[in-house]
């Protein structure tokens, strides 16, 4: 299905897009996929009139479109993203919206900055700045993955693998056990034992905070959060909250039952066509999440402001083939990294200034983890 055609004439990057009155806007054309044009109409309406939940169905609706199954394709997100934002800005210069301060106003000025997503837009109840804010941070959002178990899986040398789990809980051979009243960890007081074969997810801490792993490791590296192995029917549609923080960096996280994870991954050494066969899976699955940092070394602080169902922390090099196997959708998709997401952002941002905002450039996703948290310099994408 041709679900996107996205054009666009790129200017010299600065550190600024410039308001609309004084720069040419740039030509982004966008398709959507069948049935998402009306979804965006009614969408817009519940903005204008400012009805209950809109913010929650704005973020779901872009991250997810209309599709039973969203495939976690980071280029329609951006396309429905800009196409709300014009429809939205169309509809408030056809008539007041709620919370607008005035046609003349509303959005022009409104700053975005690469932290935005943890403290709303100084206009966040401009309704224009609000979903130019979700655009963007719905750019670089994370999609929830369906994680099953595989047996016999054994942890490779290289890498740093946390089993959080219950007080007396079985630890997975090769793993760091995490116990409730560890001091690296916020919250996580309580466990909850599901399937103790499970590696990684059979066992976990519930609403957990935070976590800090001392780390040897250094360079770019590849992190992997899995939850719980819960029911199909007690599972949640947020299980890692709606942003996860490391090392000061927020990553928004797209929301969504089981029925709506990304397929597939699995803690496994081999060939994917070799581990996704039915006689080595177990049965039931988890949530998962994977996206990649650069570390210094020494510790990577996570914190989880909503609280988490943790079953396990993996940190290894991006270098290296990845103890989390993904299938082919999966891995198109589901692993954050700098060159799967920040294009996305930059085309966010240049519609949000063809309508007048002004967006402080979009800057590496992954910037050095350590002491400092504050965003790295402007630069190439490949640095550091």
């Amino acid at each position: 299905m041709n679900r996107l055609l996205l054009s666009i004439a790129i200017a010299t990057a600065s550190s600024l897009l410039t308001p609309f009155a004084h720069a040419t806007p740039p030509a982004i054309h966008v398709a959507l996929a069948p049935g998402e044009s009306a979804r965006v109409g009614e969408i817009v309406e519940a903005i204008a009139t400012d009805a209950p939940g809109w913010r929650a169905e704005a973020r779901d609706f872009i991250a997810n479109g209309v599709a039973a199954q969203p495939d976690g394709n980071r280029q329609a997100a951006t396309a429905r993203s800009i196409e709300l934002l014009r429809a939205v800005h169309r509809r408030c210069q056809a008539a007041p919206c709620a919370n607008a301060p005035s046609v003349a106003t509303a959005f022009r000025g409104a700053t975005f900055t690469q932290q935005s997503p943890l403290s709303r837009p100084s206009r966040g109840g401009d309704p224009l700045s609000t979903v130019g804010d979700i655009a963007r941070s719905s750019a670089c959002a994370a999609y929830p993955i369906r994680a099953v178990g595989v047996r016999d899986w054994t942890v490779p040398p290289g890498i740093q693998a946390f089993d959080f789990l219950p007080r007396g809980g079985r630890v997975h051979p090769g793993m760091t056990p995490v116990a409730p009243s560890d001091p690296r960890v916020t919250g996580g007081r309580a466990g909850a034992t599901y399937d103790p074969n499970h590696p990684a997810s059979g066992e976990t801490l519930l609403e957990v905070l935070g976590f800090k792993a001392a780390t040897t490791l250094t360079g770019r590296l590849r992190i992997t959060l899995i939850g719980g192995l819960r029911p199909q029917q007690e599972a949640q549609a947020a299980p890692f909250g709606s942003q996860v923080v490391v090392g000061g960096r927020v990553i928004e996280v797209a929301h969504g039952k089981p029925g709506r994870w990304l397929p597939v991954g699995a803690l496994a050494d081999g060939k994917p066509e070799d581990v996704f066969t039915p006689a080595k899976l177990l049965p039931g699955s988890a949530p998962a999440l994977t996206f990649e940092v650069s570390s210094s070394g020494r510790e990577i602080e996570f914190r989880f402001p909503q609280g988490a169902e943790i079953g396990a922390i993996l940190i290894e090099p991006a270098d290296r083939p990845s103890s989390f196997m993904l299938d082919d959708t999966a891995r198109a998709h589901g692993t954050i990294s700098d060159a799967s997401c920040l294009a996305q952002r930059q085309l966010v941002d240049r519609a949000i200034g063809a309508l007048g905002g002004r967006v402080v450039q979009a800057t590496r996703i992954s910037g050095q983890l350590g002491p400092d948290s504050r965003p790295p310099a402007v630069g190439p994408l490949s640095a550091q």
